[in-house]
């Protein structure tokens, strides 16, 4: 009887809110999750839309890490094997970097997430039913997917909650799909410095940059032989100015110029200037 009572005052200080003496994580029951935020109050700040083939590029990053990680795990054991005889199945990253943990799973759920940040503007807000459709995991497989996403820096995730039209007794808010968006992880270099080889280019944008630089060529030509030409013309006209300074200043202190005497004896002879006697 005395258990029976325990019992019924436990549950009853469980629904009034008492939190647990263990202090472990008590399920309230509420329609709603802790840092749930409502539908359509924060997506035009959350969302951000993405540049073209950048989704890839985050994608390639993800496979990329995983491999790397893949290929560290196995080189650890092969060291720790040859090392240490006893240490069979025992392996250990390197401290100094240890790369996030990304499941093959993770990897192949984040490429649908690429995809729908490229055709959907950067929107991304699929459910777990969705992730299970598409790729036929189970639902914990969804979750640990997403979370390894999340830890590794690649995604970000905000709860939501949608607003309920109620006329009785009940919650007025529900719980609705998680709004994400792909980041960057912040210091992936350190992981993958020298692992990932660039993009190759598009044809186009190769023959665009091809005949871009071709026209940059052809132009720097066009101004260097301008830049020839004018610089000779000045030369030209600097040649001329010189040469005519120096028979000025040769003719200094001397006899003038035979235009000049011709014109001197004009003005003596012009009618009417009287005829100096001497």
């Amino acid at each position: 009887m005395t258990h029976i009572f325990a019992s019924a005052a436990a549950g009853a200080l469980r629904r009034v809110g008492v939190p647990a003496p263990s202090g472990a994580i008590k399920r309230t029951g509420a329609a709603v999750l802790r840092g749930s935020l409502e539908e359509g109050s924060f997506e035009s700040r959350f969302w951000r839309t993405y540049q073209k083939g950048e989704t890839d590029r985050l994608h390639q990053a993800a496979v990329d890490l995983a491999s790397y990680r893949r290929h560290r795990l196995r080189a650890d054991r092969r060291h720790a094997r040859s090392s240490d005889p006893t240490a069979e199945g025992r392996s250990t990253l390197s401290p100094n970097k240890p790369p996030p943990i990304l499941s093959q799973s993770a990897t192949a759920i984040f490429k649908l997430m690429c995809e729908l940040g490229r055709l959907c503007k950067g929107e991304i807000y699929p459910t777990y039913d969705w992730f299970i459709e598409k790729t036929g995991f189970a639902r914990a497989t969804v979750a640990r997917g997403l979370a390894q996403l999340k830890n590794a820096g690649f995604l970000l995730v905000q709860r939501r909650c949608k607003r309920v039209d109620r006329d009785g007794p009940g919650p007025r808010y529900e719980q609705t799909s998680n709004a994400y968006r792909l980041e960057w992880p912040a210091g992936l270099e350190r992981w993958l410095d020298g692992q990932r080889a660039p993009c190759p280019l598009p044809d186009d944008e190769l023959v665009r940059l091809q005949a871009a630089e071709d026209e940059n060529r052809v132009m720097q030509s066009r101004d260097k032989t301008k830049q020839a030409s004018n610089e000779t013309a000045l030369l030209e006209t600097l040649s001329r100015m010189a040469r005519t300074i120096e028979e000025r200043e040769s003719q200094k202190d001397t006899q003038p110029l035979k235009s000049e005497s011709a014109s001197l004896e004009k003005m003596r002879n012009w009618p009417g200037r009287p005829i100096d006697s001497t």
